[in-house]
């Protein structure tokens, strides 16, 4: 099956994002995605997009480079910058039991990644931070 590639090399801005999200809905609708699954997926890419903006350049300018595959039935994104490593994924994860008052601010929107994602992986790649997801269809 043919995996159709798009590449993005963006400013690392929030002001970017809506052209991040309409490559990422256009690539999972043409994947025949459920409308419940774009959006879950649109809002997985939102939180790591807006993590790199406000953390790994430290509010200096910097690069990410976007790739967005797509196949019937899966849609794969990978987010790379070139901040100091940092793998999410190694973080722990928030008690959502724990009252508000006593927990550490983030981790959240890893959970969330987790959840909504069917695969997320994070790699160092010559000095550059790769995060890379996956949402498929539920029957695929």
């Amino acid at each position: 099956m043919e995996q159709h590639v798009q590449l993005l090399t963006l400013t690392a801005s929030l002001e970017r994002l809506p052209e991040v999200l309409e490559a990422v809905g256009g690539a999972a609708i043409a994947a025949g995605l459920p409308e419940a699954r774009c959006d879950h997926l649109a809002l997985a890419v939102e939180e790591a997009f807006v993590n790199i903006c406000r953390h790994a350049y430290a509010g200096n300018a910097g690069r990410i480079d976007v790739r967005v595959g797509h196949r019937q039935g899966e849609v794969s994104i990978e987010l790379a910058d070139e901040g100091p490593p940092f793998d999410p994924l190694a973080t722990a994860a928030p008690d959502p039991d724990r009252p508000l008052d006593d927990r550490t601010p983030g981790g959240m929107g890893i959970m969330l990644l987790k959840t909504i994602t069917d695969e997320v992986r994070y790699s160092r790649d010559q000095e550059r931070n790769v995060l890379a997801m996956v949402v498929r269809t539920r029957d695929a």
